[in-house]
Parts: C-alpha cells; sequence; structure tokens
C-alpha cells in the first residue's frame, strides 16, 4: 500500500504543476483564437475541471481524516 500511496502522491505533484493549463493560457492569447461557442465550451470545461480538483482535494483529506479514526488492534 505504501508503494501506490508514494505513487499516487507523485502523480498529483506533477499534476498539480499546471503544464497543461500554462500552455492553453499561451494558446488562447493568440489572436482570432476562438468563437463564442468555443470559449463558453473551454470555459466549461475549466469549470468541471476545478470542480473535480475541489473533490479531489476533500477526498484526500477525508481519507486521513478516516485514517487516524482507525483504532490500533492488539492480537
Amino acid at each position: 500500500m505504501e508503494k501506490t500511496i508514494r505513487a499516487l502522491s507523485d502523480q498529483l505533484a506533477h499534476f498539480g504543476r499546471g503544464h497543461h493549463l500554462q500552455e492553453l493560457q499561451r494558446i488562447i492569447r493568440q489572436p482570432g483564437w476562438t468563437t463564442r461557442a468555443e470559449f463558453a465550451f473551454v470555459n466549461t470545461i475549466l469549470d468541471h475541471i476545478s470542480v473535480e480538483v475541489r473533490a479531489l482535494e476533500r477526498l484526500q483529506a477525508d481519507l486521513v481524516e478516516a485514517s487516524r479514526k482507525v483504532e490500533k488492534r492488539c492480537h
């Protein structure tokens, strides 16, 4: 399980660097990049990504909190 936790932690750290969104910022600054419809579409996706990131943050916090509640058992 520790290996899986480390791997997931590394994935999330890489994910959090925002390379894709930095590239998106570069792209959308180009003149004539988008129509109103395309702008709405991309904005909707960005809103959804934000919701998902907040959900992942909450899920991680809930996992840690629940793990703290697990009682140690003496055998």
